[in-house]
């Protein structure tokens, strides 16, 4: 089944990032307490070891849970961390920047379409009170307009060589 993807959601897990893998922690908790198939975001940004790394999540052949009464058309990231209190590290933000550009050249999302969790849920602070979601989202759309710039170009220098 192909589903349709309109936006990004970012999240954050309001805990403490270690070198030790929170995801595993994350899905566990989405499955044996929320009583869910599978964990509710599709991807996370976490630090394993002494670097951070994108972890997958539930697949994109399915919706996820992660913001309630806007999972479909969705996906759901969660950046391990208390954005509350702590800055996200640059490894992470820079790691995030990527995966999001991936998400919309790949599922069709205008890269203006990026929230967070707290968009849709006023009360809430996630992805956090000093998550830096305009940069982030600034420059996902700065990425992603040069790279569709540079896709035209590439597109038209290759009909004009036919």
């Amino acid at each position: 089944m192909n589903l349709l993807f309109n936006k990004i959601i970012l999240h954050h897990s309001k805990t403490k990032d270690s070198e030790t893998v929170s995801w595993d922690a994350i899905r566990d908790y989405h499955i044996k307490t929320n009583g869910w198939k599978d964990v509710g975001y599709a991807f996370c940004v976490e630090q394993v070891g002494l670097k951070s790394q994108v972890m997958i999540g539930r697949p994109l052949t399915e919706y996820g849970s992660h913001c309630l009464g806007q999972n479909i058309g969705s996906v759901g990231i969660c950046v391990v961390g208390d954005y509350d209190t702590e800055k996200l590290p640059l490894e992470k933000e820079l790691l995030l920047i990527d995966l999001c550009v991936f998400l919309c050249v790949t599922l069709g999302i205008n890269p203006k379409e990026i929230y967070g969790d707290r968009d849709f849920h006023p009360t809430k602070t996630c992805p956090g009170n000093i998550f830096p979601l305009r940069r982030i989202k600034e420059n996902v759309i700065r990425v992603f307009t040069s790279y569709e710039g540079i896709r035209l170009l590439l597109s038209n220098e290759l009909k004009l060589e036919r």
